[in-house]
């Protein structure tokens, strides 16, 4: 083509299933070998592409305008989407961009995406405006096929400039009405500031069960981050995840965690308690978990303040590989009396005693054949109404291959 070359080209589909077969021959034919089959993409409406290319291939610039009416992605179905495309070498720009949903949901884009010979890299320049009103996340998440456990009503208002690297700008995202992880949310809201190449986010989020707040920040360059969050008086028998298992357990729950590190070298410690811990109506005390994550490798201690004695445990689990875990438990005298009353509805009310032990585990969880366990038991002792059973000295229980041992230690 000569430089003073032009081109005008039109494309009308009534029926973008067609369109759907011919793109996933396209990528069938193109897919590297023993890559997973591509699916097709649900793709159902009317769609019309019209605009004009001038100048050598090169140098050439694309003007376009496109839209479509009663589209359906991915199970997703949207009344009305269009936008006026501009692209040259050096730049691609959408914008007069929307997308109308198939309920009452708007959204509003537009951006700038800087090229280098149309390439695209993150030290090139880039502009971003979205604003959503009344979408639900869940629709948007299956279009884009992303599978989070994330539902609700999406507000959003949100301007970059800058670079991949440098982001600048400021956004704020609220959902209501949703859901995380099969947890009811009442409001979330979730702030953010791009400045000197660092992402500074604060969220706040208003559940069923309690508030999580917390702030963080994240450098794109390098993709280092740290955070900060708490987790401030969540009631148990609030959680779902909880009830719906028919476990009866109420007890307040605070937490914070913090974490800092990169994306391929993460680092966290988080503190967690449970206070005024019940088993339906009977009392079990309070649980404390200490855990920081390094080096790929989590280390963790565990103390349960319980009515019927104290236990403790402690140890490391190796999140690489067939996760290999090591980790000791001890407890110096456990009552049978309150535990029989918490776990079960009509306890021998004749039966206590009580239980000492103290053990180890060792091997990796992917393959607990080959994970070897051991418990030592100094002091076991049993009454009920006038029998009396104890052990003479301590007993020693192995696991080893799928075999348990029982002998004296």
């Amino acid at each position: 083509l000569s430089p003073r070359s032009a081109l005008t080209f039109e494309a009308k589909s009534s029926d973008l299933a067609e369109v759907d077969l011919l793109a996933l021959t396209l990528r069938a034919a193109t897919a590297p070998p023993r890559a997973p089959a591509p699916e097709l993409l649900g793709l159902h409406g009317s769609a019309q592409l019209t605009g004009s290319a001038q100048g050598r291939t090169t140098k050439s610039k694309v003007t376009a305008q496109f839209e479509a009416d009663n589209l359906s992605l991915r199970g997703t179905r949207w009344r009305h989407i269009q936008s006026n495309i501009n692209a040259d070498p050096s730049s691609v720009t959408v914008d007069n961009g929307y997308a109308l949903t198939a309920g009452n949901g708007r959204i509003d884009f537009s951006g700038t995406l800087g090229l280098n010979k149309w390439s695209f890299a993150m030290s090139n320049p880039i502009q971003v405006q979205v604003r959503a009103n009344n979408a639900q996340f869940a629709e948007i998440q299956k279009a884009a096929d992303i599978n989070y456990p994330l539902t609700g009503t999406l507000s959003a208002d949100i301007a970059l400039h800058g670079t991949g690297n440098n982001p600048q700008g400021h956004g704020v995202i609220h959902l209501v009405r949703g859901s995380a992880w099969g947890e009811g949310i009442k409001t979330a809201a979730i702030n953010f500031q791009g400045t000197n190449e660092t992402l500074h986010a604060d969220v706040a989020v208003q559940a069923n069960a309690g508030n999580l707040s917390g702030q963080g920040d994240y450098r794109p360059r390098d993709k280092a981050y740290q955070f900060q969050f708490n987790i401030a008086q969540t009631q148990l028998d609030q959680i779902h995840n909880v009830t719906s298992r028919g476990y009866a357990i109420t007890g307040a729950m605070t937490a914070t965690a913090k974490g800092q590190g990169t994306v391929d070298n993460p680092q966290l410690s988080l503190n967690l308690t449970i206070d005024q811990l019940q088993f339906r109506t009977n009392p079990l005390g309070q649980m404390r978990l200490d855990a920081q994550m390094a080096e790929h490798q989590v280390k963790f201690s565990l103390v349960s303040v319980m009515e019927a004695g104290d236990i403790q445990a402690s140890g490391q689990i190796g999140l690489q590989g067939d996760y290999p875990a090591h980790a000791q438990f001890e407890a110096q005298t456990v009552q049978f009396g309150p535990l029989l009353g918490s776990f079960s509805k009509s306890p021998p009310q004749d039966l206590h005693g009580e239980v000492g032990f103290k053990g180890t585990f060792d091997g990796p969880l992917t393959d607990l054949d080959r994970a070897k366990a051991s418990v030592e038991i100094p002091r076991l002792a049993v009454y009920f109404r006038q029998i009396s059973l104890a052990n003479a000295s301590p007993i020693l229980v192995q696991y080893q291959a799928g075999t348990v041992n029982i002998d004296h230690a």
